[in-house]
């Protein structure tokens, strides 16, 4: 998977988002009764605009942080190709950062579509296993190998920042063993 595939999913699944963003999300199976409504809801999930946000704002910051003259950014999905052109003329450890940005924020896309196979197809950065599971409370990923203990005896744990910071690391060195 290279780097324009990781932008062409970011953006799938940004664009997914948008699409959720109209549906109001009720709890499977939940038949609790809830007061009466005095003003109506939100016609729209307020969570993931906010995410959104947020998201669409952290990648203009990066961009304007290394080049400030660059053109208007998109307000839409393609808003990482635009990231990707500005930052073209980086040295490889700040396209780096930014690939892990882009990796780490399409793993945030999907799992607020509650597709937690991302942090699965992810190898775990210790021990290489193919066993981590997305835990929701803590927002974090563990590796579910015995094994693969962390310093303190308890199971081994990774941000999303961490694992996406090892997938592009991870895709850079298969580039370079292929290249070769």
């Amino acid at each position: 998977m290279g780097h324009e595939d990781t932008i062409n999913t970011a953006a799938a699944r940004l664009r997914q988002l948008h699409t959720d963003i109209t549906a109001l999300r009720r709890p499977a199976g939940d038949t609790t009764r809830t007061p009466t409504r005095v003003h109506a809801p939100a016609p729209l999930d307020l969570d993931i605009l906010d995410h959104m946000v947020a998201a669409r704002d952290e990648v203009i910051s990066h961009t304007r942080a290394h080049k400030q003259d660059a053109p208007a950014a998109p307000a839409d999905d393609t808003i990482y190709a635009w990231m990707d052109a500005n930052t073209a003329h980086l040295d490889d450890a700040k396209r780096r950062a930014g690939r892990a940005l882009v990796v780490r924020q399409s793993m945030e896309h999907a799992l607020l579509a509650g597709d937690e196979t991302v942090v699965r197809r992810e190898p775990c950065p210790r021990c290489a296993c193919w066993g981590l599971s997305w835990q929701s409370g803590p927002q974090y990923a563990v590796c579910l190998n015995r094994r693969c203990a962390a310093l303190g005896g308890g199971p081994s744990t990774w941000s999303l920042a961490q694992l996406a910071h090892h997938h592009t690391a991870r895709l850079e060195t298969i580039k370079a063993q292929s290249a070769t």
